[in-house]
């Protein structure tokens, strides 16, 4: 897998964490919801992606996702953007080449009656 593949792992992990899903169901959705769904729920996109050449071509590749959490209601955004963090940060994936998760920023912000959590992290998949 490279990096835009990341889609796979995110889905994979979000979809498979217990905590999580007791927070928002299956409510995860890469670049948009497509349709309007009823608070919580999270969105993803991949954002930068940067590759390492060496010698023999292809070696790393760095992906910078950003997460955004919406809720009605301020403490469970920040509940959801925990268990999200706790779900990824620091976390491996060898099936995936996933060597290292990182958290780059966390902000927050309202937008019409919504709380809006955006967490940014950093991938880097070794191929």
């Amino acid at each position: 897998m490279t990096g835009l593949s990341i889609g796979l792992y995110i889905n994979e992990k979000l979809g498979g964490s217990p905590d999580l899903t007791a927070l928002i169901g299956d409510k995860v959705f890469p670049i948009s919801t497509q349709k309007e769904i009823d608070f919580p729920f999270v969105v993803y996109q991949r954002g930068g992606l940067t590759t390492t050449y060496t010698k023999d071509f292809l070696d790393v590749d760095t992906v910078e996702v950003t997460f955004i959490v919406a809720s009605d209601k301020y403490f469970q955004s920040v509940e959801i953007a925990e268990a999200l963090r706790a779900v990824l940060e620091g976390k491996r994936a060898k099936k995936y080449g996933i060597t290292e998760t990182k958290l780059v920023s966390a902000n927050e912000d309202t937008v019409e009656n919504t709380f809006v959590q955006t967490l940014v992290f950093s991938f880097k998949i070794d191929y």
